[in-house]
């Protein structure tokens, strides 16, 4: 089976210790070393105080990197378990979720809202006129 390779950046929180980097194929370590430097580069040429991020293969963590601090008073380097706040990003995990379900055949992306939110069911739109608000809206941001 080919190794599948998930680079997840800015938020992974690494709940397995790494195997030590001797243990590690040279093309791999390799490899890793170009994933820190790009993350290096990314984080010198953007304002970004700190980062975490890992390279998953095979669903196993295989790297972890830390890169700068917690805060912008630059008081706590940013270590493995560093949390941060992933604000918008969530739309797209979300996003991803729903289409998962729909490939599963337990939603469509056409189903009104309401029938998968009850809470929906009791909302006064602002005319009558109003659609209601489907599953495909609430991707797109356009509905409501």
């Amino acid at each position: 089976m080919r190794n599948s390779v998930l680079m997840l950046a800015a938020g992974l929180v690494a709940t397995a210790p790494l195997a030590p980097a001797q243990s590690q194929p040279a093309t791999q370590t390799a490899k890793f070393e170009a994933v820190d430097r790009a993350f290096a580069d990314f984080r010198a040429k953007k304002p970004v105080p700190g980062m975490v991020y890992g390279v998953v293969i095979d669903g196993k963590l295989a790297h972890l990197g830390v890169n700068g601090v917690r805060a912008t008073d630059g008081q706590a380097p940013v270590d493995e378990a560093t949390r941060f706040r992933i604000a918008s990003m969530s739309k797209a995990f979300t996003a991803l979720a729903i289409l998962s379900l729909r490939d599963q055949g337990n939603l469509g992306l056409d189903d009104l809202a309401e029938k998968h939110i009850p809470e929906m069911r009791t909302w006064h739109y602002p005319t009558s006129d109003s659609p209601r608000i489907r599953v495909r809206d609430l991707l797109h941001h356009v509905g409501g």
